[in-house]
């Protein structure tokens, strides 16, 4: 039986970062499968971007991503004004 190996840089990577929550992909999926009812919902004229903008950041806290994870649905090179 061998002993169990880590990952030194992993580790000494972690500490210098401090901790970084792991992310859910039950989370994730939830998130996603709200944003394409109201993605559907703003495509069809019911809600406005502006709504569908303040909806995105509204999911993102409940479900607990940050708003720059890569998960989301910001378009992270073109912002409006």
């Amino acid at each position: 039986m061998g002993m169990p190996t880590v990952s030194i840089a992993l580790g000494a990577a972690l500490a210098l970062l401090g901790e970084l929550p792991m992310i859910n992909q039950e989370v994730i999926l939830r998130y996603k499968a709200s944003m394409a009812l109201f993605r559907k919902c703003f495509k069809e004229g019911v809600i406005e971007l502006v709504d569908l903008e303040s909806i995105n950041t509204l999911l993102a806290e409940k479900y607990g991503l940050p708003l720059n994870s890569i998960f989301l649905e910001n378009n992270l090179l073109f912002r409006r004004k």
